[in-house]
């Protein structure tokens, strides 16, 4: 076991616990010991949080109960979604330190084969954290019409946030897809390329009603 196995190992439980300067700590040095995937799923799940509070609050504020119903639908769906984004991100940093060490259980003894193995969840794990990211996006664009008006830039703040975190969480499963043979790279491409068209027009609509005079 090298040291930076050893280090890893330390790491126990999941990282949405850890406090934010151990966990940016963990992640700034040579040999890290949080992945950019768990990054990205983190920072994706922070933006949820900025969308469900002016949610919640034009829920509580709402006389309409219609309006309330509807809200508090979304703000159910998104709480679910960060949760989703949390055992994600703790699932990225498990199948990294698989590929990176080849702890993968094995049925036989062929190392490449292991480590393709892991190569290939070390791309699901993303692509799973960028289908989140979209749901994410879809659920909260009937909301803004109910939300209050000075609440709006909150949830703007939320959207670029989920985008930003989309493209980065393509990018590294992006990187990882090269390493795939011509079979898996066209499938493991082509479902990366949907997610990151869908997603940014989701988004890209959503910042647009966001825009809109009130």
């Amino acid at each position: 076991m090298n040291m930076a196995e050893e280090k890893n190992q330390k790491l126990t439980g999941s990282v949405s616990k850890m406090a934010l300067k151990q966990f940016a700590d963990a992640t700034a040095k040579s040999k890290p010991e949080i992945t950019g995937g768990c990054v990205v799923a983190t920072i994706a799940g922070l933006a949820i949080t900025l969308l469900i509070m002016p949610f919640e609050i034009s829920a509580k504020k709402t006389k309409e109960a219609s309006h309330k119903t509807l809200l508090k639908e979304k703000i159910g769906i998104l709480k679910k979604i960060k949760k989703q984004l949390t055992k994600a991100a703790d699932y990225d940093l498990e199948v990294f330190n698989q590929y990176r060490f080849n702890k993968l259980p094995a049925k036989n003894h062929d190392p490449e084969k292991l480590k393709y193995k892991a190569l290939i969840y070390a791309i699901k794990s993303p692509l799973k954290v960028a289908s989140l990211i979209n749901e994410s996006i879809s659920a909260s664009i009937n909301c803004v019409q109910y939300c209050q008006k000075n609440l709006i830039s909150d949830i703007q703040a939320g959207a670029f946030m989920l985008q930003a975190s989309l493209k980065s969480i393509l990018a590294l499963a992006n990187s990882n897809i090269k390493g795939l043979n011509e079979h898996d790279f066209v499938f493991y491409k082509d479902l990366s390329n949907k997610l990151e068209d869908d997603g940014l027009k989701e988004s890209e609509a959503l910042i647009d009603l966001l825009k809109k005079p009130s």
